[in-house]
């Protein structure tokens, strides 16, 4: 999963190269995109990074954070069980 993830994230390749009218679905179910990119314009190109890139992705970021600690919190009583 974390080679997909690799492959799915702007690091081999520009963020540009997304569509327009897909990049702010591909930011949100990909927050690291937006942090990869504002990486690589700041750093290989000299640019400013994209705000609404990482705006989307922040959000993103919060949506999966706050899915994933509601899903912990549903599992956790069964965690013991398990273990």
């Amino acid at each position: 999963m974390i080679q997909l993830w690799l492959f799915a994230s702007p690091v081999a390749y520009p963020l540009s190269v997304v569509p327009n009218s897909w990049r702010w679905l591909y930011l949100v179910l990909n927050p690291a995109a937006g942090l990869i990119d504002a990486f690589s314009r700041t750093l290989a190109l000299g640019e400013s990074p994209d705000g609404p890139a990482l705006a989307i992705s922040f959000a993103g970021t919060i949506a999966v954070s706050f899915i994933g600690y509601r899903a912990f919190k549903a599992l956790e009583p069964n965690f013991a069980d398990v273990i």
